[in-house]
């Protein structure tokens, strides 16, 4: 038994040290992902924290500012996400989970404007740039995925004692995609249940950051092998869920406590809150035992 541990324990230690540096994050890639930094820096820091200005200076007229701050929570961990993978990870599938987020969030939110083009503001520069950045971000994402999947790399092995939280991703992952799938399909479905008053335009925008985390979690429930891989996501789930829910701190007069959505709609982000903590914190430990980096 004891040398089974060992020989285990070995097998990972050296799959790890065969692909950690040979699977890196491209440079051109970089290039890409810097855009996204960009864009979530101006929207996050112009949505959560002057979002009352979104009803006359944004693509079209978000009222009230907790609908913008809830969005601006959104472009907030995404900045997050983009810096991480800019300024700190160096392995490729240490950021590998954001993709098809990114990917389903633009699809989600280009399909969105479509549906509802006759509440935008074509008159406003803005409203272009809106609709052009997320009619790129699926190509982007898509490109950036290319590059790094075709590469023909050495996978390290899977790290059992990853297990338990790759199954619980995957659930959560299903879950976050179902959510998110009725609010994108069925928008009048949550028109009278949301925590706070909503349109159908802002239940499938919403629906794509919902779909973004999704996919963080169904990508990670799928493809996990080792600790390195989770912090990025999951530390963006976390800023994400906590901005979210500062949001009824912040904007009292505008949540709707008395309805059932409120308490499923809170419940729902604390425990995907504890949830990726957990995860993140786990992961790190794995990863200062094991000498990764990202």
């Amino acid at each position: 038994m004891y040398s089974s541990k060992i020989v285990q324990h070995s097998t990972l230690s050296a799959s790890r040290a065969g692909t950690s540096r040979h699977d890196t994050f491209l440079p051109k890639a970089r290039g890409l992902v810097w855009i996204l930094f960009v864009l979530a820096l101006a929207n996050g820091g112009f949505l959560y924290f002057v979002p009352q200005l979104a009803e006359t200076h944004y693509a079209w007229a978000i009222k009230p500012p907790i609908n913008a701050a809830f969005m601006g929570a959104g472009y907030t961990a995404g900045i997050v996400a983009t810096a991480l993978a800019l300024f700190k990870a160096k392995d490729w599938r240490s950021i590998r989970p954001l993709f098809p987020g990114f990917f389903v969030l633009g699809l989600s939110l280009f399909v969105a404007t479509l549906l509802h083009a006759n509440r935008f503001k074509w008159d406003y520069a803005l409203t272009w740039v809106w609709t052009f950045v997320y009619f790129g971000i699926p190509f982007g994402s898509s490109l950036i995925w290319f590059w790094h999947e075709r590469i023909d790399n050495k996978l390290a092995a899977r790290d059992p004692r990853l297990n338990l939280i790759k199954n619980l991703s995957l659930f959560a992952g299903i879950v976050l995609t179902a959510i998110a799938t009725l609010l994108y399909f069925t928008p009048q479905l949550f028109l009278e249940i949301w925590p706070w008053q909503i349109t159908p335009l802002l239940a499938r925008t919403f629906a794509g950051w919902y779909f973004l985390g999704s996919f963080f979690l169904l990508t990670t429930g799928v493809t996990l092998r080792q600790a390195h891989e989770l912090p990025v996501s999951f530390a963006t789930l976390i800023a994400w869920n906590v901005l979210s829910l500062l949001l009824l701190v912040l904007y009292p007069e505008s949540v709707r406590f008395a309805t059932p959505g409120f308490w499923v709609w809170t419940l729902m982000h604390f425990a995907f809150l504890f949830f990726t903590i957990w995860v993140t914190v786990k992961a790190m430990k794995i990863m200062r035992l094991e000498h990764q980096s990202l």
